[in-house]
C-alpha cells in the first residue's frame, strides 16, 4: 500500500469513521469499487 495525502469530504469521513475500527479499509474497498468495479484486494 502506498500512504498518500488527499482531501475529502468531512461528511465522508465521519460516516466512515462513525463505523469504528477498519474504517480506512472500508474507505479503500469503496474507492476501489468507484474506479474498478471490484473491492479485490492487491
Amino acid at each position: 500500500k502506498e500512504q498518500i495525502t488527499i482531501r475529502l469530504d468531512a461528511d465522508v469521513v465521519a460516516h466512515f469513521r462513525s463505523e469504528g475500527r477498519g474504517w480506512q479499509t472500508r474507505l479503500n474497498a469503496a474507492l476501489r469499487r468507484a474506479a474498478f468495479g471490484t473491492a479485490d484486494q492487491h
